[in-house]
């Protein structure tokens, strides 16, 4: 389970993962839509998400145990494909 500090930081990276090249791809929303989806990420959050600086979302994410971390790193991988 992800505190709502913890759920902000994760819809802060990768909404910016999203839009980093300012094209939105069908692909991105459907991983969103995902990580909405597996981390109970609501519209609330993507709000507050947009409040928050990077560099607070990545501390954020730098804090969280290392069980959590690993957790999150397999799951992006598995979302993009990569396992």
């Amino acid at each position: 389970m992800y505190t709502i500090k913890e759920r902000i930081a994760i819809a802060r990276i990768v909404s910016d993962m999203i839009r980093a090249d300012n094209i939105i791809e069908e692909s991105e929303i459907e991983m969103l839509n995902r990580f909405k989806s597996d981390y109970n990420i609501d519209s609330h959050i993507l709000t507050e998400a947009r409040h928050i600086k990077f560099s607070t979302a990545v501390s954020d994410l730098c804090s969280l145990k290392d069980e959590k971390k690993i957790e999150i790193w397999k799951d992006s991988a598995d979302k993009y494909g990569y396992v």
